[in-house]
């Protein structure tokens, strides 16, 4: 199953020039790329200790290990063993590597440089991996970018956005601010994105919105007075990923990504208005699940929706389509494993009603 997971995001398990499996943390020389595993180590009289997975940049240099444990076990329960194999290798080159923690449906990421292991939905990309690393070798100190008072002038929302930074500089990830209607928030915002920017922290910056003026004045009020220098449309990267998790894109479906300036962009979403059918799709299949107390990973979840975005832009759903992509897409032998065969006759069930529901006349 991670081999799975692995080539989906580019990472060719077989291939040696990407790809180290069951490397000897102990043995190898990571510093020359002299990569040893089980099977060459195994019966020497050498300290050994194997990582499942070394991943490898575009270099050819460590950037990431894998440790895998049995789709029964908790992913966490290898984390002393991964810390154990990065530090092996930070011995040798000098700079961490990057962990997951995975038992195949289960994901965690750990950056052991800034936070603690948190859940994600997939592996990284190479390319990914890469971005992360400058951001971790290259970040600034926060408090040492000053607030741009152009971007905001009085004296509590420059109060507010030095809260923030000082709250991200400690590590945490997220952050909430509440404010009355028309006191700032866009501009703290633009901010605290300055910020981050100029200090290396963040190359890509997303900016949702619930409403479409909401979304027109952070445009026109945020990116384009105190960004404009990076603006531009880019709308076809969205088209694959919204093609089945989502119905055809309209006009009300706005990305604006900034053009490239030392690999940083940023990008705001705009309101994809949903219509009454696919509010009342997606509220049968919640009904669905806290009727029969379910409790579905975030990967059964987005398996989930993307049968409920096929059925809305199809208006009929047969049970054979489960076995097709893109459902056929997010594991090998899915569904299965995913759901048992009472949970795919149930979602079945919620489409057919839905259909004599909403669609008899279509």
């Amino acid at each position: 199953m991670i081999d799975v997971l692995l080539r989906e995001q580019g990472w060719q398990v077989e291939d040696r020039t990407k790809v180290i499996l069951e490397v000897d943390t102990k043995q190898s020389d990571f510093k020359a790329q002299d990569y040893k595993n089980v099977t060459e180590t195994l019966k020497n009289d050498f300290e050994s200790r194997f990582a499942d997975y070394l991943l490898l940049d575009s270099h050819g240099s460590p950037i990431a290990i894998v440790e895998a444990k049995r789709t029964s076990k908790d992913p966490i329960l290898g984390q002393k063993q991964a810390e154990q194999y990065a530090d092996d290798i930070k011995a040798q080159i000098g700079k961490d590597v990057f962990i997951f923690l995975s038992n195949g449906y289960e994901i965690r990421f750990w950056d052991r440089e800034r936070y603690g292991p948190r859940e994600v939905k997939g592996f990284f990309s190479q390319k990914d991996l890469e971005r992360l690393r400058f951001q971790v070798e290259n970040a600034q100190d926060l408090s040492g970018v000053g607030i741009d008072t152009g971007i905001v002038d009085r004296p509590k929302s420059i109060e507010i956005t030095k809260r923030v930074i000082e709250h991200i500089q400690r590590g945490n990830r997220k952050a909430l601010v509440v404010m009355a209607t028309g006191t700032g928030k866009t501009r703290i915002a633009m901010a605290i994105i300055d910020i981050l920017l100029k200090a290396n922290w963040a190359q890509k910056v997303l900016f949702l919105a619930d409403r479409k003026a909401l979304r027109d004045q952070a445009d026109d009020k945020g990116f384009k007075k105190f960004h404009l220098e990076e603006s531009q449309l880019l709308l076809d990267e969205l088209v694959d990923l919204m093609k089945y998790m989502a119905p055809e894109p309209r006009e009300t479906i706005v990305i604006d990504m900034d053009g490239v300036i030392q690999e940083r962009k940023v990008i705001t979403f705009g309101l994809h208005e949903f219509p009454d059918s696919e509010m009342r799709i997606d509220e049968a299949f919640r009904d669905y699940i806290r009727a029969n107390n379910k409790h579905y990973n975030a990967g059964q979840l987005n398996f989930i929706r993307a049968i409920q975005s096929v059925f809305a832009k199809k208006k009929h759903f047969e049970y054979a389509e489960l076995f097709d992509p893109p459902f056929s897409n997010f594991r090998a032998g899915a569904p299965m494993p995913l759901f048992d065969e009472d949970e795919l006759e149930g979602f079945i069930g919620i489409c057919a009603s839905l259909e004599r529901e909403l669609f008899a006349e279509a």
